[in-house]
């Protein structure tokens, strides 16, 4: 009697799992589709910043001569030579290889679909990573799949040909990847989702090398889950499937770069290594004080401070633990922080530079308000955060829709104000 009764339970309890299943992704193919339409309009504007005026010459010089350089186009004239004027373009050849059949096949508009699919998969890398510990919460996860789609950031990088929003979805696709592959008990599919984890940070690092700073969080979470304690064959097996496509797809591009420049990193494109720039713009961006991705953090997302604060306060203590998935993926956000305050002094500031810390913020809040506290008080409150986190993002995303010329991002408050002033 008892075995009979455990039957219709356990059918019961898979068939709500494949219902949750369905109605999660229908959820998630609603926020790629809305992804979509926000984007639409950037195949019909004019791509005329700075960026991606180089970008867009030298995906055409490339598919002209087969050569990854801008060497011999008539743009170079008006770039710095210091930096311009080389056999081998800077950054890694990933996005452009990518865009070299769109641009051929289509139109040069066309190519801004890279950008789109950036955006697509930040959001899947971001439902993934918190789908398990929100399955019940249907409002909690399209609370965080919505604020992946009206991200001001991501919504400012995907409408123009950069290669921000392609890091973030790549870099973030790879440790989803990585988590799901030690939470599945199917050996197969840890062998798939490790590979996918190295295929996927591989895509990153050739996106922009600035990628390579997620090496310590992959070493954090081995760590977390204490892979190298009893290190067995399978594990074995498990690494060499991670780092093999890792070091396969990127041992091409960092040998040809070596034996072009002798370094592995390009140093000249820090402002110590060359002269001045006269152009007005690049002046503004390059004397930045260090704070300012801080300040504009919290201009850009003011509600992103007092939500935390709330999650903290009201949520499991457990957070910040070493153990935690929350804890590595504050360690992400901080870590990255940190290195691009550091490297923009050299550099420039430019906000689409942040893209990479969208997707630890956002599943770091879905994690986080999985474990609050079961009283109506608090959930009341952190839901209604959510809420205007949510409203603050849309009114800033649907601005941007409006305001595609500008060359860099400002925060929603920061262009009324001027805009007051200048009346």
């Amino acid at each position: 009697m008892e075995g009979t009764n455990r039957r219709p339970n356990r059918v019961r309890k898979q068939s709500k799992d494949r219902s949750l299943s369905s109605a999660h992704f229908l959820l998630l193919c609603l926020a790629l589709l809305l992804s979509a339409l926000l984007n639409l309009s950037s195949l019909k504007l004019p791509h005329q910043e700075g960026d991606e005026i180089i970008y867009l010459a030298l995906i055409k010089n490339l598919l002209d001569t087969g050569r990854y350089s801008i060497q011999g186009t008539p743009i170079l004239a008006s770039l710095p030579a210091h930096i311009y004027d080389k056999p081998l373009f800077h950054h890694p050849p990933l996005y452009f290889f990518l865009a070299a059949p769109l641009l051929a096949s289509v139109n040069e508009n066309a190519v801004v679909l890279l950008s789109w699919l950036g955006h697509f998969l930040t959001i899947i890398a971001v439902y993934l990573l918190v789908r398990k510990k929100i399955a019940d919460d249907d409002r909690f996860l399209a609370l965080i799949l919505f604020l992946v789609v009206f991200d001001p950031i991501l919504v400012f990088c995907s409408r123009k040909i950069w290669l921000d929003s392609c890091l973030a979805g790549f870099a973030a696709l790879s440790v989803a990847c990585f988590y799901e592959a030690f939470e599945t008990g199917k050996k197969r599919i840890q062998v798939l989702l490790f590979a996918g984890a190295g295929f996927f940070f591989a895509c990153s690092v050739l996106t922009k090398i600035i990628a390579g700073v997620m090496a310590p969080v992959f070493l954090l979470i081995f760590w977390q889950k204490g892979f190298f304690r009893n290190f067995d064959r399978d594990k074995g097996v498990y690494l060499a499937w991670f780092f093999g496509p890792l070091i396969l797809l990127l041992a091409p591009w960092f040998i040809q770069f070596f034996s072009v420049y002798g370094s592995f990193v390009p140093h000249w494109i820090y402002k110590s290594s060359g002269p001045a720039s006269e152009n007005a713009f690049i002046t503004m961006v390059t004397n930045r004080p260090w704070y300012y991705y801080l300040k504009e953090l919290v201009l850009i997302y003011p509600a992103l401070p007092l939500l935390g604060a709330v999650l903290v306060l009201v949520g499991n203590k457990k957070l910040f633990l070493s153990q935690a998935k929350e804890f590595a993926l504050f360690v992400w956000f901080a870590f990255y922080l940190a290195v691009i305050i550091y490297i923009s002094q050299e550099r420039l500031f430019l906000i689409r530079y942040l893209a990479l810390l969208i997707p630890p913020m956002y599943a770091w809040l879905g994690l986080a308000a999985a474990k609050i506290q079961p009283s109506k008080f608090s959930s009341a409150l952190v839901h209604s955060l959510f809420l205007l986190f949510l409203a603050l993002n849309a009114m800033a995303c649907f601005f941007y829709l409006f305001m595609f010329e500008m060359a860099d991002m400002k925060s929603l408050f920061e262009i009324i104000y001027f805009t007051q002033w200048q009346s």
